[in-house]
């Protein structure tokens, strides 16, 4: 389940600058099961148009596990970035 949850959200962005030849290529997606449990809570709450900085009380809360520091770094890195590009909610 974790593969292809991970190639749906698997996003691939592209950094360059016209002064500098600088290329940074970088992905977005679950890693592990409590990486998986995170993306699909922040996921919810940004197809409900209910995601800001402030839900993460909410995400940590709604979990069912202790986290890491790497899961609480991956909290703050996918909320970012999900609100940069957030899923649009579905007609009513």
């Amino acid at each position: 389940m974790l593969s292809v949850y991970a190639r749906i959200f698997r996003i691939h962005s592209f950094d360059t600058e016209e002064s500098d030849a600088t290329f940074t290529h970088w992905t977005m997606g679950p890693s592990n099961e409590h990486e998986l449990a995170i993306a699909r809570i922040v996921d919810q709450l940004s197809m409900e148009g209910k995601l800001f900085p402030t839900a993460v009380p909410r995400i940590v809360a709604a979990l069912d596990f202790m986290m890491s520091r790497a899961d609480s770094e991956f909290l703050v890195r996918y909320l970012q970035w999900r609100m940069a590009n957030p899923i649009p909610k579905p007609p009513q």
